[in-house]
């Protein structure tokens, strides 16, 4: 709801729309672990290649960093001051539960970590903007 008055605040009538234009000018995207191909693989890339090609104007407008382990106090941060007052309070217990649900799934199949999280990122996004 506090998204939808703040979009028909700014002219725009269309949520997905709004939340698509908040996307590309604000989201960094963390994945978390080297490039290096896993198990003769490359990483990630079945998972990329969908996302792109489902997304592209999405991926086009994000920064990707490749971390070794998770940057918790980052994450923390970016928490804190992106995700906070851009939510309804309601939303953000579904954010982090969700969050945490995709990194004990990673743990539970042995998956590349930056793979699943990924995924968990563009579920997400995809559930802002077409619903459950």
């Amino acid at each position: 709801q506090d998204l939808q008055r703040e979009a028909e605040s700014q002219g725009l009538l269309d949520l997905p729309a709004y939340l698509a234009l908040k996307v590309r000018h604000s989201l960094h995207v963390v994945l978390c672990r080297t490039p290096a191909p896993v198990a003769g693989r490359a990483l990630a890339s079945a998972p990329l290649r969908l996302s792109h090609s489902t997304f592209p104007a999405f991926l086009s407008r994000c920064t990707v960093n490749w971390v070794p382990q998770p940057p918790l106090r980052c994450l923390a941060y970016l928490g804190t001051t992106v995700l906070q007052p851009l939510l309804p309070s309601t939303e953000l217990p579904k954010v982090v539960e969700a969050t945490l649900g995709v990194h004990t799934h990673a743990q539970k199949v042995g998956a590349p970590q930056a793979e699943v999280v990924y995924v968990g990122l563009v579920e997400l996004l995809r559930r802002a903007v077409r619903g459950p």
